[in-house]
């Protein structure tokens, strides 16, 4: 039986899925070595570690925080794939000199002028996983090839995912949104935080145009506001006011009950790692809409299949997509149960096996 430990910066409910479905076949610890910022908390996120998953919050000292693992030599480490912050640059380097096994694990990074001004430094730990490391999983294909850019080996990475729990088939709808969208033709619903890098300016002008051509359409925006009622003063400044709804921040364990009310995901990000909002929306068997900003889109956006996926930024695009379900609802039950299908590849067993497949690639299994 492999033996893991997965060090994270935060407690994240995007993961527990994940590593408790490793706990069937794999002895699995998880450590977290920051706690919770106020800014997760805003968005709904506990901070609760879970010690019957084998979690822990441990020191942001790499010797404190392994000796909290008594057979720390003997694991397999997969540790994020973050070059900015010490402690997974410095976990990297002293399981290097011990000749301890290890896996790094990340998005890619966002290109501009920070990305070249820390190529160097991405340069210096291509070299430390292509000497030292067993791999490094991309989350995502834009991570693929943002990883060879650095200089690692191809044949050092892998694909492994963000992936999300499989819905309860029990679940009973948010009563607030249920009651705004109950005589509504069609729901388009965005989940995240309401800032300029998710797009969501974007996507309330595209609606806008939408609801100039059918006022049956609404739409409802989940997530914390943190540009001081802009949004709301947006939407009412282009006359859509009463059909958008902002349901403030949910608890992660209540995003499906807000999904069990929409009809359409949209996802109209600037830049997104990944945006597992995609899951989720997926998994509960919705039509989805991204940019190709996002990482996810890839792989769980088959286009006309069960969505679409546009370019960032534009306005013109995106209510095109958007009023297409508004034109063909009969589009939007054929995608989402497209959407279902395509979720079975995103699982957390699937996930599992991808792990094993690649451990067994690189000879640690």
């Amino acid at each position: 039986m492999s033996k893991l430990v997965f060090w994270s910066n935060i407690p994240s409910h995007y993961q527990r899925a994940f590593y408790r479905a490793t706990q069937g076949s794999m002895d699995t610890l998880v450590r977290y070595y920051l706690p919770l910022s106020e800014e997760r908390k805003m968005l709904g996120w506990s901070d609760t570690v879970k010690p019957e998953l084998g979690e822990q919050l441990v020191p942001p000292l790499v010797s404190e925080a392994l000796n909290t693992v008594p057979d720390w030599i003997d694991r397999i480490h997969i540790i994020p794939r973050d070059i900015v912050h010490a402690f997974p640059r410095q976990m990297a380097v002293q399981l290097s000199r011990q000749g301890v096994s290890w896996v790094a694990w990340g998005e890619r990074s966002l290109r501009g002028w920070k990305w070249l001004a820390t190529f160097p430094l991405k340069f210096w730990y291509a070299n430390l996983i292509n000497n030292y490391a067993k791999g490094v999983f991309a989350i995502g294909d834009t991570a693929i090839r943002d990883y060879s850019s650095w200089g690692i080996q191809r044949e050092k990475i892998e694909f492994l995912p963000y992936v999300t729990s499989i819905p309860n088939k029990d679940i009973i709808p948010d009563p607030k949104i249920a009651a705004f969208t109950q005589n509504a033709g069609i729901v388009f619903m965005f989940l995240g935080v309401l800032c300029k890098r998710k797009g969501v300016d974007i996507l309330i002008k595209a609606f806008a145009k939408v609801y100039n051509r059918n006022s049956s359409v609404c739409m409802v925006l989940v997530g914390n506001d943190t540009t001081d009622g802009y949004y709301q003063r947006l939407a009412t400044r282009l006359g859509v006011d009463r059909a958008v709804f902002f349901a403030g921040p949910k608890i992660p364990e209540s995003l499906n009950q807000c999904l069990l009310q929409a009809d359409v995901v949209v996802l109209p990000s600037r830049y997104d790692g990944w945006g597992v909002v995609l899951n989720e929306g997926a998994s509960m068997g919705k039509a989805l809409i991204a940019t190709d900003a996002c990482g996810a889109s890839e792989h769980l956006i088959v286009e006309n299949y069960n969505g679409f996926t546009i370019p960032a930024n534009n306005v013109e695009l995106l209510a095109k997509k958007m009023e297409f379900y508004s034109l063909c609802p009969d589009s939007i039950i054929d995608h989402g149960n497209h959407s279902r299908i395509i979720f079975e590849q995103f699982t957390p067993d699937r996930n599992v096996q991808r792990l094993k497949d690649a451990f067994n690639k690189w000879g640690i299994m």
